[in-house]
């Protein structure tokens, strides 16, 4: 991106390439040229620079000193998290062009693609944000009127298409919708009405200075206006149509900010792609770009006239944003012919080219003809697209209008066989609705399922548009599949370190178990299988590295730093995750919420999947209280599909514990007969020469689990059938969790924890030996990188950046205070004295920014094992890695 020679700060400067003109008047105030240095430091950010010397080339000898100052202030505020509450954007803003109909060639619809999109969305985002009350003019710019639209800003779309108006309906509600030409007079309601304009005018003269008629005609003085304009190559003598437009602005007492070469870019349409198909080399990748003149309105004076011609036409279609077919209401050929197609149309999407061949019929594809019969033409068309009638029954309908047989075949095949209405663009859709696929999902559910409320009301913490095709809990089970948290779970322990067997189970393979025995829970009762699902993939997503023992590690770290950091734990951490750590969504620059922004029946999975209800400390409702996130969690038992994930956990860290201390050797067929369990029918662990216990636990492991999801089947049958009442929120104020095993199996399994889980695995040396390894590689990373923070990886700590003006880091600021002290002894590993820069002296405590110790924390606990290990060797014990 480039800024063209149009001097920054001066009110009128325009140089004239016809005759060497200049005309210039006196300098802005101080603040003003502040301003245009800052728009020039906003488009090099927006195109990716942040450097100071890659800015300094795109503000065109702008003081240094300024630029830095002023950069150093658009950098603080995206970081803001106010700041970026008044920006609220959809999930991607390229989204709105799929909903838009398929573009139309003679109206040169090209619409902007997702980086043109933001660009222009932010540019006109940061101008309103300046003003108190803004009114936004759009005119031939839908996917930016739409975008705008779905935000709190106040904004008119106009278009001369008015399906493009209609198809903007439903997601841009707040906004004022009108099918408009420019070629008429702008209503009079809309003069002088706006604060900021944004049009896209085809690129012909009397288009573009059309156009700019009717926004100078919108806009209120000092408002100010966004022309899209050709590049300079374009076509042949566009400079000199440049000239004659500045010269005319400037004439007119507008005052001319910048103008940006190359910042507006399009995606191509399909007509392009039909038209440009034979040309060798030509892949459909995004190519043109607009200049984007930016205009202040200083005076009422408008521009000289240039009659733009009046756009008559209907379009024609079964599904718009796949195809349409449009006539212009002229026919040209002979009354003898149905249609004749224009070769040189359909080769080139410049007029010029063709200029000889205007059509009377055209598509989306490029498709151009003369037409000879037009009522006949049309009453085809009305029978494809808006009757919807198979190819034979249009011919029925012909004849049954009068028109003879043979006629209608011939009219009716011509067309087809030139457009392939039939052949191609006919076939009913075998995807089902959006009602069909909502209908299905929820067919099998009972009362006591947890559904997400009806739209417009949605159960997130930030609002998005529904795409439609997935429910909202499927929406979060995808998200969580494709986060780097998940992943990492395939190397977090689970009990034993997987360094002695492969096969032994890690946090993935456990959250995998957890989603297959919960998903038969919720079958049996009729649950949300999408909310199972999304709840027990994500249950331990917050596990640090090593599991329990380095979640044990931060939790005992953090308590002797500050009693106000006590309590680190890997549900509420897992909620801290993908509430705010978890990176695509929030770095994204079309989203304005950190985290996955997953729906509150997600979380509640998360942070209620452990521990008793109402067993003192530990009790879930206690961990809730000292929860930051308990302005969205809400208080009592978790859903049925919650405490169904809590349910699988538990069976599943059961039957994968004793697998493992089994394939280990840590038990024996002695210690599990010690066990009330182990004994009922049909269990026989009654071994012989030829059968290891670990293959016996095998071949029994189908009926423990026969055994105990069946008992707490029943069990859990027979709790809510007590239940008051047949509501999902009634389980909410029950005395007991609903789903549960029942008094003797709970009493089994708390025997098979003391005995064989507690007493025996994890006393197990090698656990033993891995929990003090994992301790001290835990601790030992937080507390070196809080001290020095360099050394975390520069992309996590770049995405970590945006959270320095969220409710997140408030949390800690408010909660510990803006600095902690680390004492003597747990930075004493470190030979800090004698590191070269430091004036550390043995027996000294430090003081780091808080932000430094939880950026460290994060960061630790969000490491693999064998990241953890390796950084812990390269790092702390100098081993070259």
């Amino acid at each position: 991106m480039f800024l063209a020679a149009f001097t920054v700060g001066l009110t009128i400067t325009a140089i004239y390439s016809q005759g060497n003109t200049i005309m210039t008047s006196q300098p802005n105030p101080a603040t003003e040229y502040e301003n245009n240095v800052t728009k020039c430091i906003r488009v090099a950010l927006a195109s990716g620079f942040s450097d100071l010397n890659e800015v300094l080339q795109h503000c065109q000898g702008a003081d240094p000193v300024l630029v830095a100052r002023l950069l150093e202030k658009e950098r603080g505020q995206p970081s803001n998290e106010n700041t970026r509450a008044q920006f609220p954007t959809p999930d991607d803003v390229s989204s709105i062009s799929y909903r838009l109909p398929a573009p139309d060639p003679s109206r040169s619809q090209w619409w902007f693609s997702t980086r043109g999109l933001s660009y222009l969305s932010r540019l006109v985002r940061t101008q309103a944000a300046k003003l108190t009350e803004c009114r936004v003019f759009s005119l031939g710019t839908p996917t930016l009127g739409g975008n705008l639209a779905r935000s709190d800003t106040r904004i008119s779309v106009l278009d001369i298409d008015g399906d493009v108006i209609s198809s903007l309906k439903p997601i841009a509600e707040g906004a004022s919708l009108l099918t408009y030409d420019a070629a008429d007079d702008l209503p009079e309601e809309l003069h002088e009405s706006f604060h900021i304009a944004v049009i896209d005018p085809p690129w012909y003269p009397e288009a573009i200075y059309t156009f700019l008629a009717r926004a100078l005609a919108a806009t209120c003085i000092k408002g100010e206006l966004y022309c899209t304009l050709p590049g300079r190559l374009t076509r042949p003598g566009i400079e000199l149509f440049r000239a004659e437009l500045v010269r005319d602005l400037v004439s007119a007492g507008h005052e001319l900010l910048v103008l940006e070469e190359g910042t507006v870019h399009y995606q191509v349409p399909r007509f392009e792609l039909a038209a440009l198909k034979r040309l060798d080399g030509f892949k459909g990748v995004p190519w043109r770009s607009a200049d984007l003149l930016h205009i202040r309105k200083n005076s009422g004076k408008l521009l000289p006239s240039k009659a733009l011609q009046k756009e008559a036409g209907q379009a024609f279609s079964r599904e718009s944003t796949e195809f349409r077919v449009f006539l212009r209401g002229t026919q040209s050929a002979s009354k003898s012919i149905v249609a004749a197609k224009l070769e040189k149309y359909s080769e080139n999407i410049s007029t010029r080219a063709h200029s000889g061949e205007v059509p009377d019929l055209w598509t989306s594809e490029k498709i151009g003809a003369w037409v000879g019969d037009l009522p006949l033409v049309r009453s085809i068309l009305d029978c494809w697209a808006n009757q919807k009638l198979s190819k034979k029954a249009t011919i029925t309908k012909l004849i049954d209008l009068e028109v003879a047989q043979d006629v209608a075949t011939e009219a009716t095949t011509k067309l087809d066989d030139l457009l392939s209405l039939w052949s191609k663009f006919a076939a009913a859709p075998p995807l089902r609705s959006p009602d069909q696929i909502k209908e299905a999902r929820e067919k099998g559910l009972t009362e006591w399922a947890t559904k997400p409320p009806e739209p417009p009301l949605t159960s997130r913490e930030h609002h998005e548009e529904l795409d439609h095709y997935r429910g909202e809990y499927q929406r979060d089970r995808d998200r969580i599949l494709w986060s780097s948290g998940l992943r990492r779970l395939s190397d977090k322990t689970q009990l034993f370190p997987v360094e002695h067997d492969d096969d032994l189970r890690q946090r993935l393979a456990h959250s995998l178990e957890v989603s297959q025995l919960s998903a038969t829970i919720g079958a049996s009762f009729g649950l949300y299988s999408d909310l199972l699902e999304a709840g027990s993939l994500a249950h331990d997503i917050g596990h640090t590295p090593f599991g329990h023992a380095g979640e044990h590690a931060l939790d005992k770290l953090l308590s002797m730093i500050s009693d106000e950091l006590a309590g680190f734990n890997h549900y509420e951490h897992g909620v801290d995750v993908v509430r705010y750590l978890e990176g695509p969504y929030s770095t994204s620059p079309t989203t304005s919420f950190y985290g996955m922004n997953l729906t509150f029946e997600v979380l509640e999975c998360v942070i209620k999947h452990t521990y008793c209800h109402n067993s003192g400390a530990l009790s879930s409702e206690t961990i809730l209280e000292r929860s930051k996130h308990r302005d969205i969690i809400p208080s009592g038992f978790c859903h049925l599909e919650g405490q169904a994930v809590r349910a699988a956990d538990k069976i599943s860290y059961l039957i994968s514990d004793l697998e493992d201390g089994i394939r280990l050797g840590a038990l024996t067929s002695k210690d599990l007969l010690s066990c009330r369990f182990f004994h009922a029918p049909p269990l026989d662990f009654t071994l012989g020469p030829a059968i290891t216990l670990h293959q016996r636990f095998l071949q029994q492991r189908r009926w423990i689990l026969k055994i105990l999801m069946e008992d707490i089947l029943i069990a859990s049958s027979k709790r809510i059938a007590r239940l008051p009442s047949s509501s999902p929120n009634s389980v909410r104020a029950a005395g007991e969790y609903t789903i549960q095993h029942s008094e003797e199996i709970l009493h089994d399994v708390e025997e098979i924890w003391t005995k064989l889980q507690a007493a025996k695995l994890h006393k197990d040396r090698r656990v033993v030996s891995a929990n003090l390894h994992a301790s001290r590689i835990v601790a030992e990373l937080c507390i070196t990188y809080c001290v020095m923070p360099d050394l975390i990886e520069k992309r996590f700590k770049s995405e970590y950046e945006r959270l320095n003006g969220s409710k997140y880091m408030d949390y800690y600021r408010i909660k510990v205070g803006k600095k902690v002290t680390l004492r003597r002894d747990l930075v004493g590993f470190l030979p800090m004295n004698l590191m070269i820069g430091t004036r550390y002296k043995v027996g000294q405590d430090l003081t780091v920014p808080i932000e430094d110790l939880i950026i460290a924390k994060d960061y630790v606990a969000a490491l693999s094992d064998s990241r953890a290990t390796a950084f812990h060797g390269e790092i702390v014990k100098g081993h070259k890695s």
